[in-house]
Parts: C-alpha cells; structure tokens; sequence
C-alpha cells in the first residue's frame, strides 16, 4: 500500500495522465499534426506541466468551496459540476497555454494558436474530469488503504 500521504499525488497523476491524453491528442489532431512521434514530443512536457500545475495550484479546493458558496451541497451532482468547471478552466487554461508556447514560442502567432484550440479543449477537459475524477477518486483510496 502507499501511504495516505500521497492520496492526492495518485489523484493529480491519474488527472493528469487523461487531461494529457486527450488534450494533447485533440491540439495535434487540429493542428494536423498527430502522429505518434509528434503525441510523445508533446506528451511528455504536457504531463509535466499537469503534474507541477495540480501540485501548485490547489483548483480542486477552490473549485469545492466556490460549488459550497453557490449553495453546492458536497456529493450533489450540481457540487461536481461546478467544482469541476474551476478545476477544469485552471488546469486546462495553464496546461494548454504553457504546451502552446513551448511548440510555438514566444512569436506573434502564440495568443492566436493557442486560442484556437482553447474553446474545444476546455470542452475536453471539462467532459474528462466529470468522467475520470470519480475513478481518481476510487484509485486513491484503493491504494491508500491501510494493511
């Protein structure tokens, strides 16, 4: 087992693995230029990105307590909802821009190419969390467990 102290690196892992998955496949996809090679080239940043992102930013927490002062009773549907549309606009919003500029750089097409894909991949990544973060969940306190 792992310790309990780690319940929420297994969650930012797993999140970050999907978010990753599907956000960096959808931008390739778009910008034409998804092949194998080039999911890999980006994945790995991407994931960095995520993993450094939800262990800095708390967005899991500020989206729980901006669901509770909307009257979002936690474990009702309308809580996950809103919970998971700040967590997703904090997570999506700096992963997408930080991979943006690390494909493009700092160039004049930087703003232009990353709001192109920005629309879709908050899509994305909203759908994502609602369906992965009940499993995140699951896979922590499995592996959590005490002995």
């Amino acid at each position: 087992m792992i310790s309990k102290a780690r319940f929420g690196t297994i969650i930012n892992s797993f999140i970050g693995f999907i978010l990753c998955l599907g956000l960096n496949s959808y931008i390739l996809y778009h910008n034409g230029s998804l092949t194998f090679l080039t999911f890999i080239i980006s994945y790995i940043p991407a994931f960095a990105i995520s993993y450094t992102i939800g262990d800095l930013i708390p967005a899991k927490m500020w989206g729980d307590k901006i669901a509770e002062r909307l009257g979002r009773k936690e474990g009702t549907v309308g809580h996950a909802l809103v919970s998971t549309l700040v967590l997703d606009a904090i997570m999506v919003t700096c992963i997408g821009f930080l991979c943006t500029l690390i494909n493009v750089g700092f160039t004049p097409v930087l703003i232009p190419a990353w709001l192109s894909t920005y629309p879709p991949s908050l899509l994305i990544g909203y759908v994502l969390l609602l369906v992965f973060m009940p499993l995140a969940l699951k896979l922590a306190v499995t592996l959590t467990k005490e002995a």
